[in-house]
């Protein structure tokens, strides 16, 4: 009996780590929406790290969470260290290609709870109703990662952070259309 319930768990392993390994090495998440702005009122609230706290949801998590800036104030360069709980982790995010009222380009380097570099990417371009927003975030997976999104949906966690901090940006600007 005992015999088969360990083949059975060896079995069990063996078929997760496969499936696991049949995942995409590399992710991407996107999410879009209107904002009721101009692309040069949004833009700031992009490129001036010191501004995330107002609409990211990962800052939002951990209202105590330290925050070192350096590097340029806003823009290409600016850099900001973070260390937050255990919702927010600790890392590194650095605007490192900012196009006024375009796009912003951005890495973040994740050091806890598992370390990690993703590319985030913001798109805005004027709309009728103000200005589309595309928030998008890529990255490389490694097979532990493949392991845990065996059994996290990733994407479903990272897209309703990303609606949050849509959410959160349409709450600034509400009907500001100009």
């Amino acid at each position: 009996m005992l015999k088969r319930i360990l083949i059975a768990l060896v079995l069990l392993v063996v078929i997760v780590l496969g499936y696991a390994a049949t995942k995409p090495d590399s992710f991407h998440f996107e999410r879009t929406a209107v904002i009721a702005t101009t692309p040069e009122k949004l833009y700031p609230y992009l490129t001036d790290l010191k501004l995330g706290g107002q609409w990211n949801p990962y800052e939002q998590k951990d209202p105590s969470m330290k925050k070192t800036f350096s590097g340029a104030e806003s823009g290409t360069g600016a850099v900001m260290d973070f260390e937050g709980n255990g919702d927010v982790g600790a890392g590194q995010l650095e605007v490192v290609q900012a196009t006024p009222s375009s796009q912003v380009d951005l890495k973040l380097r994740m050091r806890k709870p598992f370390e990690g570099e993703q590319d985030i990417h913001y798109k805005i371009s004027p709309d009728e109703g103000g200005t589309r927003f595309t928030w998008a975030m890529s990255g490389r997976q490694s097979f532990f990662m493949k392991l845990i999104s065996v059994f996290i949906d990733c994407e479903k966690m990272f897209t309703n952070e990303m609606d949050k901090g849509i959410a959160n940006l349409q709450a600034i600007f509400p009907g500001d259309k100009r």
